[in-house]
C-alpha cells in the first residue's frame, strides 16, 4: 500500500519535473544567447595600408621621414641616386630625335621618288623602336623616387639612408589611418539579420562613449568550422577628440537580433 502511494507522487511531479528542467534549459540558452551577443568584437582596420617596394637597385640619397611622421599625397618618401639611370635616358632622347629626323627625311625624298617605300618603313621601324628605348629610361628615372600615393602616416622603414637596394627590396611601409573601417566576425545566425547599410554600434575597449557605424558589407561566405561570417562596417559620425586607430578593438551592438524559435523544445 505504502509502495502503491509513493508511485502515485512521483507520477503526479514527474511533469512538474520535467517542466522544471524545460524552464532551467530555456533560461541556460537564454543566457548564452545574451552572453554570446554581448562579446561580440569587431577591429578597427585601415583601408589603405601598403609596403612600397624600389622599382629599381641604386643607392638611397633620401628617405625624409620615420615611423610615426605623417605626409601628404605627392610627398617624397625615398629617393635613389638616379645620375646612371638619367645619363642612360639622355641618350636615349639623343637616338630617339637622330631617328625621328632620319624618318621625316626620308618621307621627303620619297615625295620625290629619290628612295622607295621599304626604306620609309624601315626608318619608321627604328624611330618606333628608339621611341620605346627612351621611353623604358624615362621610367626607370621615374622608379628612383617613391611618392605617396595617398595621405597617412608611416608605419616603419626597412632600410637607411645610403644603404643599397634591388629591385624589389621593401623600403616603406605606410597606412592611411584617416579613412578606417571595422571588421567583425559575427555568427552566422547573424547572417540573414544583417545586411549592408544597417546602423551599429561599437564601443572601443577603453573608452566610454558609443560609435556609430554602419555596415558596407558581408563576407558571401559561412565558415563551417566557427560557424561564424565576416562583416566590415566604417564610423558614421567619429568626433574629431575620439581618437581611433588601426588595431584597436571593441565591443559589437547588433541593433537587429536573430529570431529564435524555441517551439521544438518544449517538453
Amino acid at each position: 500500500m505504502l509502495k502503491q502511494k509513493m508511485e502515485m507522487k512521483v507520477d503526479i511531479l514527474k511533469p512538474l519535473i520535467n517542466k522544471s528542467i524545460f524552464t532551467l534549459l530555456m533560461s541556460v540558452i537564454t543566457t548564452a544567447s545574451y552572453a554570446a551577443d554581448s562579446s561580440l568584437r569587431g577591429i578597427v582596420q585601415a583601408k589603405q595600408r601598403s609596403i612600397l617596394s624600389a622599382l629599381v637597385a641604386g643607392k638611397i640619397t633620401q628617405l625624409p621621414l620615420q615611423a610615426g611622421q605623417t605626409f601628404k599625397q605627392g610627398d617624397l618618401l625615398m629617393a635613389l641616386d638616379c645620375r646612371h639611370y638619367q645619363a642612360a635616358h639622355k641618350g636615349a632622347n639623343a637616338e630617339w630625335r637622330v631617328k625621328q629626323k632620319a624618318f621625316t627625311n626620308n618621307q621627303s625624298l620619297q615625295q620625290y621618288n629619290a628612295i622607295g617605300k621599304l626604306e620609309v618603313e624601315l626608318a619608321r621601324s627604328e624611330r618606333d623602336v628608339a621611341e620605346s628605348k627612351a621611353t623604358q629610361t624615362k621610367i626607370t628615372v621615374e622608379g628612383c623616387k617613391i611618392k605617396a600615393p595617398y595621405a597617412g602616416t608611416v608605419v616603419k622603414t626597412f632600410t637607411q639612408p645610403y644603404q643599397t637596394i634591388n629591385v624589389g627590396d621593401p623600403v616603406i611601409e605606410i597606412i592611411d589611418n584617416k579613412n578606417l573601417s571595422v571588421e567583425m566576425i559575427l555568427p552566422y545566425q547573424h547572417y540573414f539579420a544583417t545586411h549592408p547599410g544597417d546602423k551599429i554600434n561599437f564601443i572601443i575597449d577603453g573608452q566610454p562613449n558609443t560609435t556609430s557605424l554602419t555596415i558596407t558589407r558581408l563576407a558571401p561566405v559561412i565558415d563551417t568550422v566557427s560557424n561564424t561570417f565576416r562583416a566590415y562596417a566604417d564610423f558614421t559620425n567619429l568626433p574629431a577628440s575620439q581618437p581611433v586607430s588601426p588595431g584597436m578593438t571593441g565591443i559589437i551592438i547588433l541593433n537587429n537580433k536573430p529570431h529564435t524559435t524555441t517551439s521544438q523544445l518544449q517538453p
